[in-house]
């Protein structure tokens, strides 16, 4: 983040986003803390087998259905 190194790069080259990575560790870290908590499991509405779309990504033509409970043997340590 030199002067010196920005007047050596061109203007459009791709460089990777810094924040990047403390991104994903923190919904990892988001995802751990409701999966501890919380039951995720498929709902009776979602079609099985799951038909996919193809678009500019892939994904469940119809959603997926999901219901979440309060798991019962939670003990929070915080």
């Amino acid at each position: 983040f030199t002067p010196e190194a920005k007047a050596s790069r061109h203007p459009f080259v791709y460089l990777p986003c810094v924040g990047m990575r403390l991104a994903q560790l923190e919904i990892k870290m988001a995802l751990l803390h409701i999966f501890r908590r919380f039951n995720v499991v498929p709902c009776e509405d979602t079609e099985v087998p799951l038909e996919l779309k193809s678009h500019t990504t892939l994904g469940p033509k119809n959603g997926i259905l999901v219901k979440i409970t309060t798991r019962e043997n939670f003990e929070d340590e915080s």
